[in-house]
């Protein structure tokens, strides 16, 4: 019999989740985890992420100067022009 706990299991992500939510490649993702900038767990044959560790990296990442900006909104991101 399994005993059952107060406290609810944290929300795990995997790396094409993570790379969904952040609209990146899983590479990238993976990246970040071998970095040690992204805390990860190896479950079975591949990570997971909880929310929390997800949280605190997007945190870290706005505080060094890095922004998850969409690059529709900013054509010089794609290689295009800005209007003037």
């Amino acid at each position: 019999m399994v005993e059952s706990s107060s406290a609810a299991a944290p929300k795990l992500y995997t790396v094409r989740e993570i790379a969904s939510i952040l609209k990146v490649h899983p590479s990238c993702v993976r990246a970040a985890i071998h970095a040690h900038k992204l805390g990860a767990s190896l479950v079975g044959d591949g990570f997971r992420i909880e929310q929390s560790a997800l949280r605190a990296y997007l945190r870290s990442a706005r505080t060094c100067g890095v922004s998850f900006r969409d690059p529709r909104r900013n054509p010089e991101w794609r290689g295009g022009k800005a209007k003037p």
